[in-house]
Formats: structure tokens, C-alpha cells, sequence
């Protein structure tokens, strides 16, 4: 199988070190690899440890068809090697990092209340609440954020959208010049840390395990003060609930859900917070930077845009319903659009549980697996102007050809697949509305790209003039 040449002690590592590849431009380093090698690419990241990089749908699809009935995936070693090392705090790693049955144990409660988008529909009211309240202050603030990264203000508004559906605790940080010192500004800074640091101790050379590396050292303190705020909230809550077991009338909280959950502990819970804190803020926050730029540099699509946002909420009566959701059908095309442009990540991995083949080789059993979907939907060969920022594709009287359904996964696929799918999908529909059916937006600032903090962060500041 073709791929870059490793060395003993090494790896592909070399490459990296000499700027051939990087870690931070991760689909950059994979057109690379894909011109240069083709479809099917394996890299001996380092000794022992192989990634085979797959490029084209089909193979995509066979990875996900390869999974097994414990999906497992070589993601997070680090922030597993720390939970693991406090068994009093920590059953298992929690969902980023843990594997096997231990995985499903955990899984299948923690993800009942968010299963469907169905189930999602629960917490709209308390996810408009929000959004509404993020408008009123764009509104007053509008005028400084052409002198402000834009993305501090999505961090705040999507923590606020965590901490209500997570916690049904607003984090009250619509604040121009929020304290540093403040928890919502320290759990926002606690998170970005912890990602940015995954893909470097999941793939440097393993120092970290014999002594604490500065990339460890930082995983380490952001989760320390993430983990003692989610367990504040557990414990509060704890104290303040009579629940009954798996009764969900009176729920309002995934927290609330899971403390009633008769297969999960308290260690679980804490867990599933820390992890949902984690995750549940960049991952929206840089998808709407990318969704922002791209609609402020095409005014056809801002305008249609607009048009549909005013158009259903004056529907409903101002009054974010699953009918004003299901109804917003070109919101949704410009979300799948920019997904396409600038996915969640680069893509998704999977240790295989069996031999397959990918592109006529056969691969051995335990393989480590990772699609390169981000660099599949910029190709020509997959999408006509595949770098055009084009919402009609999606419209259901679209004449663009049929896309292969296994090129656009945001949120991965089957059963390991994005526990918050329906949460996210959810909350950035929403922000869409009540954004654009009040105000027009445009670009201040360069060519924009992205960098890979394991998840996808724009590449500089988000400039806007927001009217």
C-alpha cells in the first residue's frame, strides 16, 4: 500500500518535524498525501502505530460497514492515561476515549434523551431563550465587533446553549469584555485547551507517558478545573432532585435524565458532563464562524437567506417551533453547504474489526482507520465547482447529482456517531433564524481557512460588520 516512508524510532514523524506535513493543517497534509499516493494511503505515524487514510466514499462506507458491534477508535490516549490514573473520580475515560463493551455500557443511557432529532425538539424553548437573548445583545454590541474576533462571542453564545440543555443553567456571559477570571471565560478556554493538544499526544512521540509533557500538563490542568465544575452542578443538582428512575416526565436536563438513569453512577454522570463541556461549545462556535463567512462573501445567498428567516418566524409567530425548524429548508441547505466547505473535523476514525479491503488492499483486523471526508468533498471528481459555496445543491429541486452519501458526515456515522448530533444541529438552525432575520452581515478580514485543533478553528480572526 503506498504512503510516506517511516523510519525505525521515528515514524512519519520526521515529516512533520521538517514541515512537510503538519498537524494543524491536517487537509492540507491529506490532499498532499492523497495527489501524491492516491486514494488509499497508509502512514506509519509512528512505530507499530499505522493509519490508513481513506479518501473515497466507497471505502468510507466500508470502513463504517467494518466497525463491528463496538465501533472502537485510537483517539484522546492522553485524557484517558489521566482519568484512568484517578480511579476515584473515573469508571472509564467517558465516550471520547473509552472503547469496547465498556463504551456501550455508557453509551446507550447517556445518549437515550438526545437519541433523535425528536427527542431534541425538547429543549427548544430553553435553546431560544438563549438565542433570543444573543440577538438582543448583538444588537446593543453591534457596532465593536468590526474590532473583535467574532468567534469570543459564538464561544459565549454556544456555552450559554450547553449549560441550558446540559445543566438548565444559564452561564450569563453576554458580555463585551467578559472576566478572564469568570467560570464560563475559564471553561471556554479550558475546553480549547484540551482539543488543542489531542492530536499532538495522540500522535508525537509518547514522552508524555513517562513524564508530563507541557501538552500534557495542559490537557491536564484545563480538565482539572472542567471536571470540578461539572461536578459541582452534579452534586448540586443531586441534592436538590427526588428522581425516579428512567420516569423523563419531569426532566428538563440531560443531567436531570442521566442522574435517573438506573446504568450509570454518579462517576458517570460527572463524566458525561465534563465530556459535554468539553465538546459542546468550538465544535458549533467555529462550524458558525465558517457558516458566517462564507454567507457574508455571497450576498444572493445572505438575501434568500434573510428572506426565508423573516418568512418563518413571522410564520409562527416569533416562536421557534419543530415547524419553524422543518419549515427553514434553505437555513438547513446553507448549514449542510458549509459543513461540506469546513466540516466539524477533517473526518473520522475507526479501528477495523475485521479484514476488509479498501481500493483492492486487504487490511488486517485492528487496523486504524481515518477518513479524510473535509479533502473527498473538495474534489472535483465527487462535486461540480467543488469549492463553491453553493446552498442549491441541497434544495429538494436541486438538478445537482446525486451525492454519495457517505462524502458529507459532520457528525460521523452509525452507531458511534456524534452523541450531540441532534443538539447541534438543533441550536445552529437556530441561530441562523433568529441571526439572519434580524441583521446583514459583511466581511472584514482576508481569505479565511481553518486549522485542526483536532476540530476545525478558523484560521484568523472572524472580522464583521454586522447591520
Amino acid at each position: 500500500m503506498p504512503g510516506p516512508v517511516s523510519y525505525p524510532l521515528l515514524g512519519t514523524t520526521y515529516l512533520y518535524m521538517r514541515g512537510r506535513y503538519s498537524w494543524d493543517r491536517l487537509h492540507q497534509a491529506g490532499l498532499a498525501k492523497y495527489k501524491e499516493f492516491g486514494p488509499v494511503v497508509r502512514e506509519e505515524v509512528l512505530p507499530g502505530v499505522n493509519v490508513v487514510w481513506l479518501f473515497h466514499p466507497q471505502d468510507i462506507k466500508t470502513m463504517y460497514a467494518s466497525e463491528g458491534a463496538y465501533p472502537s477508535r485510537r483517539s484522546h490516549t492522553a485524557l484517558l492515561h489521566l482519568r484512568m490514573s484517578q480511579p476515584a473520580l473515573y469508571n472509564t475515560g467517558g465516550l471520547l476515549p473509552t472503547n469496547g463493551t465498556e463504551w456501550e455500557k455508557i453509551r446507550k443511557p447517556l445518549q437515550k434523551p438526545i437519541a433523535t432529532a425528536v427527542a431534541a425538539t425538547q429543549f427548544i424553548p430553553s435553546i431560544d431563550d438563549v438565542m433570543k437573548d444573543a440577538v438582543q445583545y448583538i444588537h446593543e454590541n453591534r457596532e465593536e465587533f468590526i474590532k473583535k474576533d467574532f468567534l469570543g462571542e459564538l464561544n459565549k453564545i454556544f456555552l450559554e446553549t450547553t449549560g441550558v440543555v446540559t445543566l438548565d443553567h444559564r452561564f450569563d456571559c453576554f458580555y463585551l469584555n467578559l472576566n478572564p477570571e469568570s467560570v464560563p471565560a475559564k471553561l471556554i478556554t479550558a475546553s480549547e485547551k484540551t482539543n488543542s493538544n489531542i492530536l499532538s499526544t495522540d500522535n508525537g512521540l509518547p514522552l508524555w507517558r513517562i513524564f508530563e509533557t507541557k501538552n500534557y500538563k495542559e490537557i491536564k490542568e484545563s480538565q482539572s478545573f472542567i471536571a470540578r465544575i461539572a461536578r459541582q452542578f452534579v452534586d448540586l443538582k443531586k441534592e436538590n432532585s427526588e428522581l425516579e428512575l428512567d420516569n423523563f416526565d419531569d426532566k428538563k436536563t440531560l443531567l436531570e435524565h442521566w442522574l435517573g438513569a438506573k446504568d450509570l453512577d454518579i462517576k458517570d454522570v460527572a463524566t458525561a458532563v465534563e465530556d459535554f463541556l468539553l465538546a459542546g461549545v468550538h465544535t458549533s462556535s467555529f462550524t458558525m464562524g465558517f457558516l458566517l463567512y462564507h454567507v457574508a462573501n455571497h450576498p444572493h445567498v445572505q438575501d434568500k437567506l434573510r428572506r426565508e428567516c423573516a418568512q418563518v418566524l413571522e410564520e409562527s409567530g416569533d416562536q421557534i417551533t419543530k415547524t419553524t425548524l422543518t419549515s427553514a429548508k434553505y437555513a438547513s441547505a446553507v448549514l449542510k453547504e458549509s459543513l461540506r466547505l469546513n466540516p466539524i473535523s477533517i473526518g473520522a476514525g475507526r479501528i477495523l474489526a475485521k479484514e476488509a479491503v479498501f481500493g483492492g488492499y486487504r487490511v488486517p483486523k485492528g487496523t486504524v482507520m481515518v477518513s479524510q471526508n473535509q479533502v473527498a468533498c473538495r474534489l472535483e471528481e465527487f462535486f461540480e465547482n467543488p469549492d463553491l459555496f453553493d446552498p442549491e445543491r441541497w434544495m429538494p429541486d436541486s438538478v445537482v447529482p446525486d451525492v454519495h452519501n457517505f462524502l458529507v458526515l459532520p457528525f460521523g456515522y452509525g452507531p458511534r456517531g456524534c452523541i450531540g448530533k441532534s443538539i447541534a444541529e438543533t441550536s445552529m438552525l437556530m441561530f441562523i433564524i433568529r441571526f439572519f432575520s434580524q441583521f446583514s452581515i459583511s466581511w472584514h478580514g482576508g481569505a479565511l481557512d481553518c486549522k485542526t485543533l483536532l476540530i476545525n478553528k478558523p484560521d484568523s480572526p472572524l472580522l464583521f460588520k454586522i447591520e
